[in-house]
């Protein structure tokens, strides 16, 4: 692959200044004849400068008693069959081209691990990044790379040493033939939020449409309005003559309040009688908590989170743009479509976030609270507990309504039984042996029976 020169992406205190020499005035003995075992220390740069322990190491002279055979022999690493006698026609192994790992083992372990994630490991990320190509790659892809981009003091070892580079380990290939695309991590973030960007355009629109809708659908449902009114009347008329008689209305906290009020017979409280009332004079009245049932999802998004996203992604798309329009490699005719697409809906955005902003006030108006200290997700919560904590209470009245039935039932057939003589017949019917002790009892002709010793 054709690339262009890396120092015209470098900056300029970069350029190797001694890239003119053979760069070996730093090595102690000529190469070996086996791949080696290798030292993993961090090295500092060739093009270091000043008054330290280093300044001058070069000139020092060689030890005298090494014995460079006994050292290739100590440290060479042995393959699976090294320990078989090599037959005497064999020919001559050649030489081993030692890779020259620069780069920190841990460092180099992971972009090696990043790389083998992808088909055609560094080449195909590099002719990638020099084509502006993302989609082979992808978003979380992109990601991890991104993370791992060579750093100065990295890319000055690199660069020093760039006359060895087809002995370069992957990671040290792959960093060196990247950091000589111009503008490489312009491209890199640029590829990365083009992947991006519309994930998070479909995840933040529908949350803040579902928050308008939710505000409109609070607003305008005739049932809940009609519902809320019937408790102001009737709690009007428990209050009569009380300072908290002749209301107008009243604020949206007395909704969690209305449990509190207790009547006079078990398990029944100012709610359930209310919302007795209103299905004796509208078997629909509670309508409204399946009409807004969806607010129970909605109340879960968190409108100050949602803001925050908005206003990262907003700020993210706006940054790329003046870094692209900044750029002076021609980076931005790559990202040409997308920068003007990404831009029009990160306007989108802001204006459906100023749309949230403004159904907020106009559901705290509607409720008369006070728009300066209204949260919108806590009223979307109080709504949300409110709506289910009246289909709980609807369900317990119809189940009093059915044991009071029963018990009416229970009594008619008692009191019927109680008219009549006593039968010595087994009583096949369905009244229990309580009950017709009972009926006994209130008509006078139960007697105690006493068993025979």
């Amino acid at each position: 692959m054709t690339v262009p020169n890396m120092r015209s992406s470098l900056p300029s205190d970069l350029t190797d200044s001694g890239s003119r020499n053979a760069d070996n005035k730093f090595n102690t003995w000529h190469g070996p004849r086996r791949k080696m075992r290798t030292i993993n220390w961090t090295q500092i740069p060739k093009t270091l400068t000043g008054n330290c322990m280093w300044t001058g190491v070069e000139a020092l002279p060689k030890p005298e008693r090494l014995d460079l055979q006994q050292l290739e022999e100590l440290f060479c690493q042995k393959t699976g069959n090294s320990g078989a006698k090599r037959p005497a026609s064999a020919p001559a192994a050649q030489p081993i081209v030692v890779e020259l790992n620069l780069l920190d083992s841990k460092r180099s372990l992971a972009v090696n691990i990043c790389l083998r994630q992808i088909k055609g490991r560094g080449a195909a990320v590099v002719k990638a990044v020099q084509d502006a190509s993302s989609s082979e790659l992808g978003a979380e892809k992109l990601r991890g790379l991104q993370r791992l981009l060579p750093e100065r003091h990295e890319l000055e070892l690199l660069l020093t040493h760039a006359n060895e580079a087809e002995r370069f380990g992957a990671a040290e290939k792959y960093f060196y033939e990247l950091s000589r695309i111009p503008g490489y991590a312009l491209r890199m973030e640029a590829m990365l939020q083009r992947e991006d960007f519309p994930t998070h355009v479909e995840e933040l629109r529908p949350q803040l449409h579902g928050l308008v809708n939710m505000c409109d659908q609070l607003i305008k449902n005739t049932s809940l309005r009609e519902f809320l009114t019937l408790i102001l009347q009737i709690g009007n008329c428990l209050n009569a003559g009380s300072y908290a008689g002749n209301a107008a209305g009243f604020k949206l906290n007395t909704l969690p309040k209305l449990l509190d009020t207790r009547a006079n017979k078990p398990r029944m409280t100012f709610l359930h009688f209310v919302v007795q009332v209103a299905e004796a004079n509208n078997k629909n009245a509670l309508i409204f908590t399946k009409d807004l049932s969806n607010i129970n999802k909605i109340c879960k998004i968190s409108v100050e989170g949602l803001e925050d996203e908005v206003r990262q992604v907003v700020t993210d798309i706006k940054a790329l743009n003046s870094r692209l329009n900044e750029d002076g490699h021609g980076i931005r005719s790559y990202f040409k479509e997308f920068m003007e697409r990404a831009l029009l809906e990160v306007g989108e955005l802001q204006r459906d976030v100023q749309n949230v902003k403004n159904m907020a006030a106009s559901l705290a108006r509607h409720f008369c609270e006070e728009p300066e200290k209204f949260q919108l997700e806590e009223c979307f919560k109080l709504f949300a507990d409110f709506f289910r904590r009246v289909e709980e209470v609807q369900k317990e009245n119809e189940e009093r309504q059915k044991q009071e039935d029963r018990a009416a039932q229970r009594t008619g057939r008692a009191n019927k039984l109680g008219s009549k003589k006593p039968s010595l017949k087994p009583d096949n019917s369905e009244v229990c042996l309580v009950d017709r002790l009972m009926a006994e009892i209130r008509s006078g002709t139960f007697k105690l029976r006493r068993s025979e010793v």
